[in-house]
């Protein structure tokens, strides 16, 4: 299991403010809207375009069977790691890309998955599988409840990858494109 290194974890605590200033800024250059710059939802710190609690490479806000969805977004810790396993193994770009392009693609990925729940959940645009798995997560037992879970990670994850290589997001830079891109090329091989 990935450890983000200790460095990072040092940089990232250190400079937060900075940071997170810089993904928010970020987030608006690329046409993502304030309302979902920060996850409010469990309790979280709406002011954090920026996380320290996680490293995936960012997140968004999940949805919830009957209730209305709410599209938010954060990154987190692991846009600092050019070695960031998950990403250098599914989008080798990602090592050679400064944090702007890194932050770039988590963002666009993230609002892309966001915005997928936003349509499945607050349009009726679920397929009744997934609808039926967001029920199963909350009134299952606990084996279709995970399965559920997993039904709904992967369907807004895939079609995120998918529909990330072509976003109406503005100014993504070419290298963060690539990165995307690659990523898209890679998952194309597992779906």
């Amino acid at each position: 299991m990935y450890k983000i290194p200790e460095e990072i974890i040092r940089e990232a605590t250190a400079n937060h403010p900075r940071l997170n200033i810089e993904i928010r800024q970020l987030m608006i250059e690329l046409g993502v809207s304030v309302q979902m710059i920060g996850i409010s939802q469990f309790g979280r710190d709406k002011s954090e375009a920026f996380s320290l609690s996680t490293a995936v490479g960012g997140t968004h806000s999940v949805p919830v069977h009957a209730q209305v969805y709410i599209p938010e977004i954060n990154v987190d810790l692991a846009v600092l790691d050019p070695n960031f396993p998950h990403m250098v193994s599914n989008s080798p770009s990602w090592s050679n890309a400064n944090f702007r392009d890194r932050a770039q693609a988590v963002i666009v990925h993230e609002f892309e998955e966001a915005m997928i729940h936003d349509r499945g959940v607050n349009h009726n645009e679920y397929p009744v599988t997934i609808s039926n798995a967001l029920l199963q997560i909350q009134s299952g037992n606990f084996e279709e409840s995970v399965m559920g879970q997993l039904l709904v990670h992967d369907y807004g994850h895939y079609g995120a990858i998918r529909n990330a290589v072509q976003t109406k997001l503005r100014y993504v830079s070419a290298t963060a494109r690539r990165i995307l891109e690659q990523y898209h090329e890679r998952a194309r091989t597992f779906s």
